[in-house]
């Protein structure tokens, strides 16, 4: 429940203040962050049908989960990363966008 007008104190009131002050803050951040997740996924889309690598099986917050073939792996790897770092120049130049890639036979 919000308090009713005129009722918050002066310092519950720089408390709502900060608190908004940091949401707005943290707005750009991830709005940023999922525009660049989605360029890339576009762009890995692109590369995985076209090359026949393999697919996008899911996205969970800024991680992606594909299935690729075992015998393009490693031709695959490098340029997934490399596609994932471009969408990041592409959304915001200047903009390092570090990638991690994990390679594992399951989901476990």
């Amino acid at each position: 429940d919000l308090p009713k007008p005129g009722t918050m104190t002066k310092e519950e009131q720089k408390k709502v203040v900060r608190a908004v002050e940091r949401q707005a803050q943290n707005f750009k951040i991830q709005s940023t962050s999922a525009d660049v997740t989605k360029q890339a996924l576009v762009d890995l889309y692109r590369y995985l049908t076209d090359g026949n690598f393999g697919y996008i099986i899911l996205t969970v917050h800024d991680s992606v989960i594909f299935e690729i073939y075992r015998n393009k792996l490693d031709e695959v790897l490098p340029n997934i990363k490399a596609i994932m770092v471009d969408a990041g120049q592409k959304i915001f130049p200047g903009l390092i966008t570090p990638v991690d890639i994990e390679v594992s036979k399951t989901l476990g």
